[in-house]
């Protein structure tokens, strides 16, 4: 407010920035607070890798060794994100609960200076997958990923999820099409959400993703 304000004086503008810190989704730690907001993932164990926060979903046997696809829930306790963790921006709940945490603040605070003083917020690398925080083979996973998918595809990911860590069977079109629907997903659930609110209050969205520069 305080930015706006000298704005409003000197004939400059005040941006707003979405988070404590990148990447944008958590809040400084208050939407992962919540279990179901946490974000999940895909991992690749041994036995002896899986954890509690782990759920196993299939196995495979590989060269006499068995491994455990697993459905992983982020522990807190990292400090990056103030001793929680990141959040699921396929959930389209957490990103609701992450606009109530910032954009509804800021709005309340200086919603007077928004379309003026204030052009707009910047979003900082959101992304559906923190993957160098995983030491072992990852994929991005949601909740709400296996009927989107569905719907989208018109088959279950749950019957193929050995296709996405093996070369096996028709791995390539599974694989295409789960990274299809997962991207497909994000956008529909963070980014126009985030948008839709922006341009519903007068500002501009703007930023960038995380690791935009690379297919997966």
């Amino acid at each position: 407010r305080t930015c706006a304000q000298k704005a409003r004086e000197t004939g400059t503008y005040a941006w707003l920035y979405d988070e404590d810190k990148w990447p944008s989704g958590f809040a400084g730690g208050e939407v992962s607070k919540n279990l179901e907001y946490r974000s999940r993932a895909l991992v690749l164990l041994t036995q002896d890798k899986i954890t509690e926060d782990d759920s196993v979903l299939t196995t495979y046997t590989k060269d006499g060794i068995t491994y455990y696809i697993c459905k992983r829930i982020s522990p807190t306790g990292n400090p990056w994100f103030n001793g929680f963790c990141y959040v699921d921006l396929m959930n389209p709940k957490a990103v609701r609960a992450f606009l109530e945490s910032t954009h509804e603040r800021y709005k309340e605070s200086c919603g007077e200076y928004f379309g003026k003083e204030i052009p707009g917020i910047f979003t900082d690398e959101p992304c559906y997958l923190m993957e160098n925080h995983y030491d072992v083979p990852v994929l991005p996973w949601s909740e709400y990923l296996p009927d989107f998918f569905k719907a989208l595809k018109g088959y279950s990911i749950e019957d193929y999820l050995k296709e996405l860590f093996f070369d096996i069977d028709d791995y390539q079109r599974i694989r295409y099409d789960f990274f299809d629907s997962a991207t497909r997903l994000f956008i529909e659930s963070f980014t126009k959400q985030d948008y839709k609110w922006c341009k519903e209050n007068d500002l501009l969205m703007t930023g960038h993703f995380r690791a935009e520069d690379n297919m997966p």
